[in-house]
Parts: C-alpha cells; sequence; structure tokens
C-alpha cells in the first residue's frame, strides 16, 4: 500500500506538472507569434530618347498634280501683248513649326530678264495689279495669288510661311520620306511692249525652302 500511495501521488504531481506546463506552453504560444518581416525593394529608372531630326524637300512642276517636274518656264510674246506661264512649287517637311518659302534671282543683284547688256525686261517695281500689268509698261513679274504681281528683288522674298509639318503622303516631293508635298502656285508674267527687240530674255530664279526654328 505505501508503495501504491507513493505511485499515486507520484501521478498526481507528474498530472499537475504536465497542466501546468500545459498552460505555460499555451500562453508562450501567445506571447511568441511569428513576426512577419515588411517586404523592401530597390529601384531605378532610365529614360528612352528618340531625336527625329528635321527635314526638308521641295520640287518644281509644270503640273498642278506635282507629278511633272521641270526646270524651265516658255512663254512666247508678240509686240504689245501679255503672256503668262504657271509653275507649282512643292515642298514636304516633318518640322513640327513647318517652313518657309522665299524666291530671289539666281544671280545676285540680277532682276530683270536679260537679252544682253542693252536689252533687258526690268522686273516689277513693288506690288502691281493684274491690270496694270496688262496695260502698263513692259515688266515682268510673279504671283501668289493670282491678282497682283511682284517684280524680283535684290533681297529673297518670302512668298509662303507654314507652321505645322506637310503630313504624310506617297507623291510628289515627298514621296522618298513619306511626306505630302505642299503646293505653292506661282504664276509669271510679262508685258511685252512695241518697243522691245525680238529675241530670248532670260533669268534664272531661285526657290528655297527653309524649316522654322522650333
Amino acid at each position: 500500500m505505501k508503495n501504491e500511495k507513493y505511485n499515486f501521488w507520484e501521478k498526481v504531481v507528474r498530472r499537475g506538472i504536465c497542466g501546468v506546463s500545459t498552460l505555460i506552453v499555451g500562453s508562450g504560444a501567445v506571447m511568441m507569434a511569428p513576426i512577419t518581416m515588411a517586404e523592401t525593394a530597390g529601384s531605378a529608372t532610365s529614360d528612352v530618347v528618340v531625336t527625329l531630326n528635321p527635314v526638308i524637300s521641295m520640287g518644281i512642276y509644270s503640273n498642278s498634280g506635282m507629278t511633272e517636274q521641270t526646270s524651265e518656264v516658255s512663254m512666247s510674246a508678240l509686240p504689245e501683248s501679255w503672256v503668262t506661264s504657271p509653275i507649282y512649287v512643292g515642298v514636304a517637311t516633318n518640322n513640327a513649326s513647318g517652313y518657309n518659302l522665299s524666291i530671289s534671282p539666281n544671280t545676285q543683284g540680277v532682276t530683270g530678264l536679260v537679252k544682253d547688256q542693252n536689252n533687258v525686261i526690268a522686273a516689277a517695281v513693288g506690288t502691281v495689279s493684274v491690270t496694270d500689268m496688262q496695260n502698263g509698261a513692259t515688266r515682268w513679274g510673279f504671283s501668289t495669288d493670282g491678282s497682283s504681281y511682284k517684280g524680283l528683288t535684290a533681297s529673297p522674298i518670302e512668298i509662303k510661311r507654314t507652321n505645322v509639318p506637310t503630313g504624310t503622303g506617297s507623291s510628289g516631293c515627298g514621296a522618298d520620306k513619306g511626306l505630302a508635298c505642299d503646293r505653292t502656285d506661282v504664276t509669271f508674267g510679262t508685258k511685252v511692249g512695241s518697243e522691245v527687240e525680238s529675241g530670248t530674255y532670260t533669268n534664272t530664279v531661285k526657290f528655297t525652302a527653309v524649316t522654322n526654328s522650333i
């Protein structure tokens, strides 16, 4: 019996210890919950830059559809006659601010139609109406509006200015770059008086297209 009592209390104590131990472990489980570490990350940026340079191209055409380029304007006249001949200047550009187009004599200071030193058809001075050109003295000039004419001057004369690209296209002066060809109509006119000696009178005219500053 003594041994049995000892064994009984031993079992009770052990059970009690086990019971207390169980509570301590339970309490420890609450206090020692897993700690979640915050995620960290690094970052960097890189700029991708594409620079598209402005391009410009032009052509001079004999037809309004700008499919036939030309290098000559021919006019045949009789004494006391008024003759005209049109051309079409095409300009293509991708420039964001557009372009400006000017006209000038190819030879500096030579503004008239020249046969020789003694036979020259002078350029019109200032802006002259069509009627005055037709009925006035011998002279020649160009028109971009169909209602008035101007003569060449020593300095280039601006005849057009745009502020946007010419757009996309597949024909004319911008075809090789996929750009539309913006058209400017220019008509040359000459009044020939009876005093003008027969012969061929010429001048080389230069058109210049320049991209505008952005």
